[in-house]
């Protein structure tokens, strides 16, 4: 290992060997707790906040005075252990010593730990909290926890969210790459910092957090593991000369005018189907955005609205397209409701069905197992609407 990867090891190691010079294996306050052990899983990345030390401090309090055992990782495109296993915490008999060594520990590690950067470009969040599970594991016996600080937005391995994964089905990715996932079982999870990021990664609308959040809850429950999302807004990001990360797209929301020949409802957050269903994922936002529509471009009730509903791909067998073609055209209705609902008059409106007809070229949404591609089969779950005069 480079000095980079060393460098919280050694600091540990001093510390404790410190602590243990001035008074040998004299006791602790907390000598009827069960130990509490912490594994860090950093983010210190370019597009990430970076972690607040008074969060990670806190952490690092608990594992002191209980004896427990800390460890650390920094995720980037090939994660790394950047503190080793170390038990911390002062053993002088003195309340008073005990307390001022146990400082110094905290403020020094968690310095070290908000400080200490990417050395490779891109970010894989799986692969680093499976490194920490496996280190958790071979941890003393306690309350052993795994704190994550990470934005959520992984650009290489397994889950690439450059791929279109922040309108796809949370379920659906935890199915697709089932077998691929590690076995977190028992793993306990808190997540900090998620949505939060810094330049040059764009920020997440509140809709696109709840999104990344649900993935991930979906992602890590299939694996094993129980996760919770810490609330708070992070400040600052990471310094240095950061290796580069790829950013991912967040789409403004959906804006339409009659000066369009076609509008797109596209399969996202506000216009996005379940899975083999006419149900929206958002009904409330689906009509209030054609309200805000309509009443905007007031013409568009004078008008002969062509509604054309579409689908993943579930075979080229013919019993499969028919089923598609029936499901588009159940979403076809399900939107040209919406607008009769807004003030649109029912005769005014054909609907029609192209199912997964389309899903050709790049908008073909298998794999070459037959399975479907979720970011990309939820993509082809949408609605469009030409106008004529």
């Amino acid at each position: 290992m480079d000095k980079k990867k060393n460098v919280l090891a050694r600091i540990a190691m001093a510390l404790g060997l410190l602590a243990a010079m001035a008074t040998p294996l004299a006791g602790c306050s907390a000598e009827d707790a069960s130990p509490k052990n912490v594994v860090f899983v950093l983010c210190n990345t370019q597009g990430n906040k970076a972690a607040d030390q008074d969060v990670v401090s806190h952490y690092l309090d608990e594992v002191c005075e209980t004896h427990g055992t800390a460890a650390a990782i920094v995720c980037d495109g090939d994660p790394y252990v950047a503190l080793e296993a170390t038990e911390i915490g002062s053993n002088d008999s003195s309340e008073k010593s005990r307390r001022l060594a146990n400082d110094a520990t905290v403020a020094s590690l968690s310095s070290q730990m908000v400080s200490c950067a990417a050395e490779s470009a891109e970010v894989d969040i799986l692969k680093g909290i499976d490194m920490a599970a496996r280190i958790s594991s071979s941890m003393p016996e306690g309350d052993t926890e795994i704190a994550v600080f990470s934005n959520g937005l992984q650009t290489t391995g397994l889950l690439q969210w450059q791929e279109g994964l922040l309108n796809a089905d949370p379920h659906e990715v935890a199915d697709y790459y089932e077998c691929e996932l590690p076995d977190l079982s028992g793993v306990s999870v808190t997540w900090h910092n998620l949505g939060e990021t810094s330049e040059p990664q764009k920020a997440p609308s509140i809709a696109q957090r709840e999104s990344i959040q649900a993935v991930w809850e979906a992602v890590l429950s299939e694996c094993g593991a129980t996760v919770s999302f810490e609330e708070g807004v992070a400040d600052g990001s990471v310094e240095g000369d950061l290796p580069s990360v790829t950013c991912i797209d967040m789409p403004e929301p959906v804006r339409f005018s009659l000066a369009d020949e076609e509008i797109v409802l596209p399969g996202n957050e506000v216009f996005g189907f379940e899975p083999d269903s006419a149900v929206l994922l958002d009904e409330a936002a689906a009509r209030e955005a054609v309200e805000c529509l309509v009443a905007k471009n007031p013409g568009i009730r004078q008008l002969k609205l062509n509604v054309v509903g579409h689908t993943a791909t579930v075979s080229t067998l013919e019993a499969d397209i028919a089923a598609c073609d029936e499901l588009g055209l159940q979403r076809a209705e399900r939107i040209a409701s919406l607008f009769v609902e807004a003030g649109v008059p029912e005769n005014n409106i054909t609907i029609s069905s192209r199912g997964s007809r389309d899903n050709v070229a790049e908008r073909y949404d298998l794999d070459s197992a037959g399975r479907q591609i979720p970011a990309k089969a939820q993509a082809n779950r949408f609605v469009s609407v030409s106008f004529e005069e």
